[in-house]
């Protein structure tokens, strides 16, 4: 695919279980994976900075996903109605920017989220990121 996704690219692909997105990406765009209802996972890598609107939108059965230091930007709707969500492996030591209703319906509050150690409090208190019911160092 190169350097570009595009939108409604994997639009209710139900093949596909779990992604692993290239090194050469530098933003998901919006609506690129929406109504994925078997996608589990999403590995992305260290070259993306943004993640656009509605691009996990309505995968119902996403329970894990990784983000790497990389990305700053999480648009609205990004992760909405994942409602198997149950895990996020963050690895940026400082919380991104996340727009209104990232998570709209998805049950952050049941939801762990694994940060850098050093970086625990400043999620505890951010945006978006607070509303997470258990806040964990990765291990």
């Amino acid at each position: 695919m190169g350097s570009r996704y595009y939108g409604d690219a994997f639009d209710a692909c139900n093949d596909l279980t779990d992604i692993i997105i290239g090194d050469n990406v530098l933003s998901i765009p919006d609506n690129a994976f929406p109504r994925c209802i078997n996608l589990t996972s999403v590995t992305i890598p260290n070259s993306v900075t943004n993640i656009e609107m509605f691009t996990f939108w309505r995968c119902t059965n996403l329970m894990s996903v990784t983000l790497p230091n990389s990305v700053r930007e999480i648009k609205s709707q990004a992760f909405s109605f994942c409602s198997s969500l149950t895990e996020i492996i963050n690895e940026s030591a400082t919380p991104q920017i996340i727009h209104e209703n990232t998570f709209r319906d998805t049950n952050i509050s049941a939801c762990t989220l694994r940060v850098p150690a050093a970086s625990l409090e400043a999620y505890r208190t951010a945006e978006g990121w607070k509303d997470f019911g258990n806040i964990v160092a990765i291990t």
